[in-house]
């Protein structure tokens, strides 16, 4: 039957026969899996830049504030320089993790599987370190 695949009939694929029966051929697994796979590497690939950008602002922060000089009237923070260490971090494990999951859509077997699969995403606000 063509329940759950409506969406793939075509007339490529599709025989209406003289008698009026209609004669659908699926698509192989793979073609309908490959629309959906190629969906959710994008998605990832889309979460792993936005994080790659929070990476590049948290280095170019943490070398700012290891090379420019302090005011004089600032108070020393000795909690900073480890704050945007875990925030960097944080951000580099989630990239690891995305990489891994990644690779996991790349390899499922069902349209499920690989649905069921989400990219790790930072929350920004809980990533936030001041110098």
């Amino acid at each position: 039957g063509i329940v759950g695949k409506e969406k793939w009939v075509t007339p490529q694929n599709t025989v209406v026969n003289e008698d009026g029966s209609i004669v659908f051929t699926p698509p192989a697994y793979e073609e309908m899996l490959a629309p959906v796979r190629e969906d959710k590497i994008r998605c990832f690939d889309n979460a792993m830049d936005e994080i790659d950008g929070q990476l590049v602002r948290s280095i170019s922060d943490l070398m700012v504030a290891m090379l420019v000089p302090a005011p004089i009237d600032a108070t020393p923070d000795e909690n900073t320089l480890e704050k945007s260490r875990n925030v960097l971090v944080s951000l580099w494990r989630a990239q690891e993790q995305n990489r891994a999951l990644r690779a996991q859509v790349q390899t499922a077997q069902s349209v499920e599987e690989v649905q069921g699969i989400e990219p790790v995403t930072v929350d920004k606000g809980k990533l936030t370190a001041t110098f």
